[in-house]
């Protein structure tokens, strides 16, 4: 299966697609976006980018280092020229707002709330972040949809994160064995 293949399938088996703020900072995801934007029109799919993550865009366009201020920028400049495929949950922010909204904690409850009526897709670069929100799909008292989560590569390239295909082999490999009275 081609990278395309694997994106255009993905894309296509979830509802909801969020992207954290790492990952809108990144020069791949700006090469991803222009790699699929056809696919996320043609599809009517919109990449949800989440109230507390516009928000700690904002803090980094604010930011002393010129670097993260201008990945910063660049990510709120691509958001504005893809308008047809980014869904912005923007508000009018404070600056206390800007100053401590912790986005990861958002991202787990939206992923969470929606869990029980879509499937949905977390655009991730952070470990940690990409491992919890896989976790969800653990949960036993409240079950519901899948949660995937992915990130981008350098060049663009949509890749299914480690903790998924960890704990796709462990759960296969560690099944439980049934036992048949023909194995007896």
């Amino acid at each position: 299966m081609t990278n395309a293949q694997y994106i255009e399938k993905t894309v296509c088996s979830v509802e909801r697609i969020l992207v954290d703020t790492s990952t809108l900072m990144t020069q791949g995801f700006q090469q991803f976006i222009i790699n699929n934007k056809e696919l996320f029109s043609s599809s009517n799919k919109k990449i949800i980018v989440p109230k507390a993550v516009y928000t700690e865009l904002a803090r980094h366009m604010d930011s002393t280092d010129s670097n993260k201020s201008n990945l910063a920028m660049a990510a709120v400049e691509l958001i504005a020229l893809n308008r047809d495929i980014f869904l912005v949950e923007s508000a009018s922010l404070t600056e206390e707002e800007i100053a401590h909204t912790f986005a990861d904690a958002q991202l787990l409850s939206e992923l969470t709330l929606h869990r029980s009526d879509v499937n949905q897709l977390l655009i991730t670069n952070d470990r940690k972040l990409s491992c919890d929100a896989f976790d969800l799909n653990l949960q036993q008292s409240c079950k519901g949809g899948k949660v995937l989560v992915c990130y981008i590569n350098w060049c663009g390239e949509m890749q299914c994160c480690e903790c998924a295909r960890y704990n796709n082999t462990y759960k296969s490999v560690n099944a439980p064995i049934s036992i048949t009275e023909e194995s007896n």
